[in-house]
Order: C-alpha cells, then structure tokens, then sequence
C-alpha cells in the first residue's frame, strides 16, 4: 500500500553514517510511493546526488522538494542525478530537476530508448507494429487497435535526454560514495542497481523489492518479426548478478527496506517455478493454445484492464518452458501457438 502523506516528508536516513536517505513521494499508479534516494556528502563543498526522481507531477514535486528541505537541501544543490531504470515512476520529472539544478541525469546506455517510448508520442508505423504484434499473441484485433504498455504514459513524464554512461561492472565516486554499477536486465533492458561494498548497502531499484515478485515487462521488437528478448529468463540470470554480494541493507523502490537479499531471490526462483508449472499443466489439458488464450485462463480480471502486465507475465513464463524444450511454438496463419510437450522439474 502507498505509504500515508504525512511521512514523506520525513526521510529515512540509512546506509553508511546514515548519508543515504529516502525520499519518498506519490505517483498516483497501483504501485504506490516511489523511493528516490539522497546521497548525501560529508564535504559541504560536494553536492547531494539524487538516484530515482518519482513521476512529473505538482505532488511528486512537492514532496521531493519537503524531503530535501528536511535534510538542509534545494532541488538547486543537487549535482547529479543517477537513473536505476527509465520507467515514468524513477525519471518523470529528471529534465525538470535537472534543469533547476543545472546539473546532468546518467543512465545506462540502454535507457534513451526506453525514455523516448514513454516521453514521445507514438508514430502510426509504430503502433501499427504493435498491433500486428499482439495479433500474432492472438489478442482481438478489437483489443490489439486499443492504447498499450504499461499505466502513466507521457502525462507522468516530461521529454529527457540522458548521459548514457552507466555501464555493467563501472565504478563512479559520487557524494564521496564509491558505488558499482551493476546491469541488471530484466524488468526492463537498462535496469541497474548501485552497490556500496563498504557499508553492504544495495540500492536495488525494482530489481529486488519486498513482498512482490518485479514484472519482467516484454519489449515489442522494433520489427514484428525480430527476436523478442526474454524478459524473465535475463531476469533470473540477473539475480546471480548479485546473489553473492555480502548485502546488510537492501533500499529497494517501493516499499520497507531489507536486511538481506538472497531469501527474496529463493523465493522469486520459487515463484517462477510454480507459475510456469500452472501453465504448463494449463497445456497439458488443452494440449494448444495461443499466449492470450492462456493469460484470459489466468489472470481473468486483470487481462481487462492490464495487458501488458499479464502478457509480461504470460510471455515469460512461456519462454522458460519453450527454453527448456517443454513447448514448441508453430506459427499458424498470423499467430503463434504454444503446443505442450511436457512437465518441467522444479528448479528449485
């Protein structure tokens, strides 16, 4: 649940000597508040860094800018701004903070695609890729015609042009914080956490988050018969990217932080398992069927009114069981079917 207003405008001083601190502020989406972070230097010759920035909206600015009253701070004394991931709720309002502040947004080089696909209206070419995309998953043309992707949209964000220059595996001094970047693909292709070794501080973004399982969100390749990336299986490679850090705190973006993180990631290998086995069981009874079929059967409700979120879901899931040879896919006409060739043995 989103946390109540009259908390957002007192940050939560964590990580080393407490120069982390949360801020946290309203997006006005199901998901709730968004955790930006406020790196905080112990020179007042340096300048603050701020990591996330919640959407554009006067609420979310508001509240950032209480939180960083709060600590002694300006939106114009920050410095630098860091992007976990290009989603309307971590960079809605960067290019308006980053102008009042006069300072620059760095990102991972994978991330301008991802801004302009939310900030930029979309062309009549793209939409109709689109469209005969969510046909071949055998989505209604009545439904494949209608607006998709994820909720908030351009009316929660505002056009950026961001540095790309966060790399897998790149060490950046910011705040007189020394963090690694580590690219973590899988909610979305540019995803990267920020791992402070000397306190065993990870600022996890939606990598790893409490209580709720990140949604590996599928891209529409850029041409409809391009290879499609699999989402959730780089999601799962992207948990041994972390898993042996030797983590004490995890300040994740929504909701309470964690003292550790390797249950969390047992318990999202185990959450994969046991949905991929209900689909495929799903197959066995019908023998054939096509990823829209299956997502009506398994998310009944939510199919109405989020699309995308259950096809992510759906998809992914089909791709672990396709990866492990337990259905094959036969185009027929303009769609894709899924035939069952078997149960898989749980993973974990």
């Amino acid at each position: 649940m989103p946390a109540p207003h009259a908390n957002r405008a007192r940050p939560l001083r964590c990580g080393p000597e407490g120069r982390i601190a949360r801020l946290s502020t309203p997006t006005g989406l199901p998901v709730g508040d968004i955790h930006s972070y406020l790196l905080i230097p112990e020179s007042p010759s340096e300048a603050p860094v701020l990591v996330d920035t919640g959407v554009r909206s006067p609420a979310a600015r508001e509240a950032l800018e209480s939180g960083l009253a709060a600590l002694g701070f300006r939106v114009e004394d920050l410095g630098l701004i860091l992007l976990t991931h290009a989603h309307p709720d971590h960079f809605g309002q960067a290019a308006g903070l980053a102008r009042r502040a006069g300072c620059e947004v760095w990102a991972h080089e994978a991330a301008q695609e991802s801004i302009d696909r939310y900030a930029l209206p979309i062309p009549p070419e793209r939409r109709e890729v689109i469209a005969t995309f969510l046909r071949r998953l055998g989505v209604p043309e009545s439904r494949a015609r209608l607006p998709f992707g994820p909720p908030g949209g351009t009316s929660l964000v505002e056009p950026l042009v961001a540095t790309p220059c966060l790399r897998g595996g790149d060490e950046i001094e910011v705040a007189g914080l020394r963090l690694q970047v580590i690219h973590t693909p899988g909610h979305c292709p540019e995803l990267v956490v920020f791992w402070h070794a000397e306190s065993g501080t990870l600022l996890s973004g939606d990598h790893i988050l409490p209580d709720i399982t990140p949604v590996c969100l599928f891209d529409i390749p850029k041409e409809v018969d391009a290879p499609r990336r699999h989402a959730l299986s780089l999601f799962l490679e992207s948990l041994a990217a972390v898993e042996p850090l030797p983590v004490r705190q995890v300040l994740p973006s929504h909701g309470d932080p964690l003292p550790s993180h390797r249950a969390t990631l047992r318990a999202y290998r185990l959450h994969a398992d046991q949905r991929m086995l209900r689909l495929a069981r799903m197959l066995e009874r019908r023998r054939e069927a096509t990823a829209w079929q299956l997502a009506g059967e398994l998310f009944p409700r939510a199919i109405e009114t989020q699309l995308h979120l259950v096809l992510s879901e759906v998809l992914g899931h089909l791709d672990l069981l396709e990866e492990g040879g337990h259905v094959a896919l036969e185009r027929r006409g303009e769609e894709l079917w899924y035939l069952f060739r078997s149960l898989p043995e749980p993973r974990v």
